[in-house]
Order: C-alpha cells, then sequence, then structure tokens
C-alpha cells in the first residue's frame, strides 16, 4: 500500500479492503470535561457492536475518573457528575478493557476527533 500526502488531500493506492460487510463493527464514543483535549480529561467510555444493519447485544460503558472537576454545563449535559467520579476507574484500566473489547472489530466513532482514541 502506497499513501501520498498532499496539502489538502492524500491518496491511497494498492488498499485492498475485503468483505467488510460481514465484519462486526465497534462503534465507539467519549465523553470529556470539555473539547480541548490539551486541557481536558475523559470521563466516560462507551461502545457497542453491530453487523449486518443490527445491533448486538455486546455493549461497553465505563466511567473514567477524570483528572479535573466536571464543570456544571458539562455535568448536565452528559448526566456525569463529579461524584460519579469518586467509584470510577483510571484511564489505563479503562483503556485496557476497551482494547480487550474491540479485538479485530471495525472501530466506528460517531464524535468529532477531540478525545477518539487512536486504538
Amino acid at each position: 500500500m502506497k499513501i501520498t500526502f498532499m496539502p489538502d488531500t492524500y491518496t491511497v493506492e494498492e488498499l485492498k479492503v475485503s468483505h467488510l460487510q460481514d465484519r462486526t463493527y465497534c462503534i465507539f464514543d467519549l465523553e470529556g470535561t470539555g473539547i480541548n483535549p490539551a486541557e481536558e480529561s475523559v470521563t466516560q467510555f462507551g461502545a457497542m457492536y453491530y453487523k449486518k444493519g443490527e445491533s448486538l447485544d455486546s455493549s461497553f460503558s465505563s466511567l473514567v475518573r477524570a483528572s479535573k472537576a466536571i464543570p456544571e454545563a458539562v455535568a448536565k449535559l452528559t448526566g456525569i457528575s463529579n461524584e460519579d467520579m469518586i467509584q470510577a476507574s483510571s484511564f489505563a484500566e479503562v483503556y485496557h478493557a476497551f482494547l480487550e473489547l474491540i479485538g479485530d472489530k471495525v472501530l466506528v466513532t460517531q464524535a468529532g476527533y477531540e478525545y477518539d482514541c487512536p486504538c
């Protein structure tokens, strides 16, 4: 595979993608204390499996102990409070559990780029 980067675009040559319609997808989303990843903290991982147009029974949701307080506006938006952080797991624990969950699934996110991990 050859990737050529240009200022506004890139091209991929000899890329082979087979049977994507038969693969299981892991659709995931992350919540955080704000939108600037350089200053904010992840507060939740959420994921579900999807295959051939149907949601599968398997899903994943875990709070992540934030490294800073959750602003009131964000708590109202996400439903995740500072009190929830007391029992939340560390980022490393949740991230490793998420990696085990995804295995060879095709990763898809509906969110912006702010907290989407480079898994």
